[in-house]
């Protein structure tokens, strides 16, 4: 339950990794450290490919892209970018798992941004 909880944590969104939490009653202390990274790290990619007109997909560019259209192409990308981030976390080395200090986190994260958002 913990890998499902990871793999939903790099769509973003906070409160579908709590519901699984609740529902299987299991919440471990180093797996929240990763799912707070990726969900946060999901959100920093998906915004310049999803909102930011200069920058987004461009398909979503096309005006007459709208409703359930509009949504399969937004969800596409959320996909794309949730198996990506999985993908990033299953390469990470062995001794990244075991407990890191809170204050670690930092310097974590920035080696994130420049691996994908320099790349």
């Amino acid at each position: 339950m913990i890998k499902k909880q990871l793999f939903t944590a790099c769509l973003g969104v906070r409160a579908a990794v709590d519901i699984i939490q609740t529902e299987t009653g299991i919440a471990d202390k180093i797996a929240n450290f990763w799912i707070d990274t990726l969900l946060e790290m999901a959100l920093k990619l998906q915004k310049p490919r999803l909102s930011d007109p200069t920058t987004r997909d461009p398909q979503l560019n096309d005006r007459t892209l709208k409703g359930a259209n509009r949504k399969a192409v937004e969800l596409s990308i959320k996909l794309e970018i949730q198996k990506m981030l999985f993908g990033w976390l299953l390469t990470q080395p062995p001794h990244q798992y075991d407990m890191l200090p809170i204050n670690s986190r930092e310097s974590f994260v920035a080696r994130f941004e420049i691996y994908f958002l320099q790349s």
